[in-house]
């Protein structure tokens, strides 16, 4: 049975050769994903009126439709460069760190999923597995909590092998996982203190962490990963390690 001080131990120490670059490659996804990005944008009440009844406005009309036909088209283009770049770079995220446990990895790992004849493949994949959290949080936060859990191994998975089929991938995130969920909430929640921390240095501390959790998540994937081949439940063929 895994521990989380083990995990933390192995993660600190995969990381201890190359911090500043493990750094780089979780500030570039974050960058990418827009998670340093905030863009807000006010209607002046006192100069713009509408009237929601009749879904018409007093005046400066055309702002209106331009404004809602720009925040649909931007809403849109977001979806898309989700799906088809944020969701492949944190596979590519997912393979660095777990390269990076054998050896310093580079950064062209993040681009692994771009290079690969399964692009498409992972991308369903990804895709399915975010609207299935989205479905399951719908109905109730915990539900889509848990769904999160079980879902939290297809990156690694498709990572180490990006062929297999989505009926597989989610068969063995939701068996890797299943008596273990409650040990891995328990280990997201031990860095709250870190983003805790966070937030009385702007931030810094936050970014400065991320490293350390992200080679603590593959070190969980690769437990989990062990177990469930010890178990039986899959062979080396499907899990072929990491091969540049």
């Amino acid at each position: 049975m895994w521990t989380r001080s083990e995990l933390k131990a192995r993660a600190k120490a995969s990381i201890k050769a190359n911090y500043w670059q493990c750094l780089l490659v979780c500030i570039v996804i974050a960058v990418l994903a827009g998670n340093f990005i905030s863009v807000e944008y006010n209607l002046d009440y006192q100069e713009f009126t509408l009237n929601l009844g009749s879904m018409t406005s007093y005046y400066n009309r055309p702002l209106l439709f331009l404004s809602l036909f720009s925040a649909s088209l931007l809403g849109i283009l977001g979806i898309i460069y989700s799906i088809f770049i944020i969701n492949p770079l944190n596979v590519g995220k997912a393979r660095y760190f777990l390269e990076n446990r054998e050896e310093p990895s580079s950064m062209e790992a993040l681009l692994f999923t771009f290079r690969q004849k399964d692009y498409f493949n992972i991308v369903a994949i990804m895709f399915i597995c975010n609207l299935y959290i989205f479905l399951w949080t719908l109905l109730f936060i915990v539900p889509g909590i848990i769904k999160s859990i079980e879902y939290s191994q297809i990156s690694y998975i498709l990572a180490e092998n990006p062929g297999l089929n989505s009926h597989r991938v989610f068969q063995m995130t939701r068996e890797m996982t299943m008596g273990n969920k409650w040990d891995i909430f328990v280990l997201y929640l031990s860095f709250i203190g870190w983003m805790i921390l966070s937030s009385f240095t702007c931030g810094i501390v936050g970014v400065a962490v991320m490293p350390y959790m992200e080679a603590t998540y593959a070190e969980l994937y690769i437990t989990l990963r062990d177990e469930y081949i010890d178990a039986g439940y899959a062979g080396f063929d499907e899990f072929p390690g990491f091969y540049r």
